[in-house]
């Protein structure tokens, strides 16, 4: 599956979600306190679930309906587009740039938003993508791929939580954290606590 990737010496990215408020993205604890006052207009006074997946759950029952919500607070609406929101930004272009440059990169986000993936598509550039831990078994060594994306929270487009157990958490110990020094970009105390999760 994974091949000796301690040959390789490359760079890692780790990627908060500043970038992605500042663009109108919402973070998950946005969503949460949006979720809560939705369904209190529907059903009153209520008890919210403290994790963010039940609540979603709560609020949408099935998976194709957790899929039109995640689309409503992700994907840009025409008036995004017009203003530049919910959009790759500058920030987004000069990290592709530096793919195109120095490839092999291994880029982990707690972004669930797709700007990172849609910046490197711009550039041509399309990431072999970690979002759960079944990702693990198409893997491919470092060098083998221009550019990996590794997604702490998972994809947005995902009907449930995102699954990393304890080999997503070898994986990273033995493959990553011993291989390369992170640069940390874009990122809310939040998401310093999400990365230093898995040791980062």
């Amino acid at each position: 599956m994974i091949n000796n990737i301690n040959i390789v010496k490359g760079y890692l990215n780790l990627i908060g979600s500043e970038e992605s408020s500042w663009l109108g993205v919402p973070t998950l604890e946005d969503i949460r306190e949006h979720i809560i006052v939705k369904l209190q207009n529907l059903e009153g006074s209520i008890d919210p679930p403290q994790q963010i997946w039940d609540l979603i759950h709560l609020m949408a029952k099935t998976p194709t309906a957790v899929t039109s919500l995640m689309r409503y607070y992700y994907e840009p609406t025409d008036e995004d587009r017009l203003l530049k929101r919910k959009l790759p930004s500058t920030f987004h272009a000069n990290l592709a740039r530096s793919v195109e440059m120095k490839p092999g990169q291994v880029i982990v986000t707690t972004n669930r938003d797709r700007l990172i993936e849609w910046g490197l598509a711009r550039a041509g550039i399309t990431p072999q993508v970690i979002k759960n831990e079944h990702n693990l078994a198409k893997f491919s060594s470092f060098h083998h791929a221009k550019c990996t994306l590794i997604k702490l929270n998972g994809d947005y487009l995902d009907s449930d939580r995102p699954q990393f157990g304890k080999k997503f958490r070898i994986f990273l110990k033995k493959e990553i954290q011993q291989v390369y020094t992170p640069t940390v970009s874009k990122c809310s105390q939040a998401d310093r606590d999400k990365f230093a999760e898995f040791n980062f």
